[in-house]
């Protein structure tokens, strides 16, 4: 930071994770070092939509987390482990099987304005497998309607059982509206400040031969049962293309 150029702070008071074993959303609380569940119904404003990486890579032992971006085609993504050990950058469309190989899923970022007992709150959601899959089968205009969050569906594939969370459009009010709006160009100051910032070429704390390493060792793992169980879970959590 600089006195001309400050941080600016992440106004999200909530990031929020759909937990399929569980059927909830649900996010992590600082004070209580718990999950904390959201009752339903879970209702919101859509404020903006980013695309970004998450997973877990067994060999790195570590979550994978990248930037996010607004233009998957135009964007680099800079996809890394908190561990270290994985380090991918690139246009999603040529890292995407490497990403996937490590463990890490297409995850959408959508930042909402959340209806709460205290009024509206700035979140965050975290959507990817199931969660992600229908909402882009949703057919709800984010522009025009909320979205409402009431129920779940019942989802099979093999032995594999879940559930799914089913989104519903929800009429909102002018007023309600009118502070989402102001509520979003606060986001779009951090969001514009967040994007010029982002590292546009690796910066090298892992070098071509430790990354070739980790993948060999990460290929060497994966044993034919492991590869056979991958197959017959659900994959539709990266983009249809």
């Amino acid at each position: 930071m600089s006195l001309s150029n400050p941080t600016t702070e992440n106004p999200v008071k909530k990031f929020i994770e759909y937990k399929a074993e569980e059927s909830t959303f649900q996010y992590w609380d600082k004070k209580q070092e718990k999950n904390i569940p959201l009752e339903l119904p879970v209702q919101f404003i859509v404020l903006d939509e980013l695309a970004t990486i998450t997973g877990y890579c067994e060999v790195a032992k570590s979550n994978l987390y990248s930037n996010e971006v607004h233009n998957l085609n135009l964007q680099m993504l800079n996809v890394k482990s908190f561990k270290g050990g994985v380090h991918l950058m690139g246009k999603y469309a040529d890292i995407k099987d490497e990403v996937k190989s490590y463990g890490g899923k297409f995850t959408k970022s959508v930042y909402a304005a959340l209806f709460s007992e205290g009024g509206l709150e700035l979140v965050n959601f975290k959507l990817k497998g199931d969660a992600f899959s229908k909402w882009l089968d949703k057919k709800i205009n984010v522009l025009e309607n909320g979205i409402e969050i009431k129920s779940f569906t019942d989802e099979k594939k093999g032995k594999n059982e879940w559930k799914a969370p089913v989104y519903e459009p929800l009429e909102i009010t002018g007023e309600y509206l009118e502070e989402a709006t102001a509520m979003d160009v606060k986001l779009q100051e951090f969001l514009v400040a967040y994007e010029s910032k982002q590292i546009e070429k690796p910066v090298g704390d892992i070098e071509d031969e430790d990354r070739e390493e980790v993948k060999k060792e990460f290929d060497e793992k994966i044993s034919g049962e492991v590869r056979k169980m991958n197959k017959e879970l659900k994959t539709d959590d990266d983009l249809p293309f």
